[in-house]
């Protein structure tokens, strides 16, 4: 069984380089991508809770 805090700091850090991707991507107004890039993110997140 793996330590709950180490999951929660992979999440924390994940989080970041997705907020991170995200706003870049929309800074060089690649919108596009960025709607994947959060579209794909939600997807996970919502796969790894069922």
């Amino acid at each position: 069984m793996r330590d709950p805090r180490l999951d929660e700091l992979i999440q924390m850090e994940t989080w970041d380089w997705w907020k991170a991707q995200v706003f870049y991507l929309r800074e060089k107004k690649d919108y596009a991508s960025a709607e994947a890039l959060f579209l794909e993110f939600k997807l996970t997140s919502l796969e790894s809770k069922a």
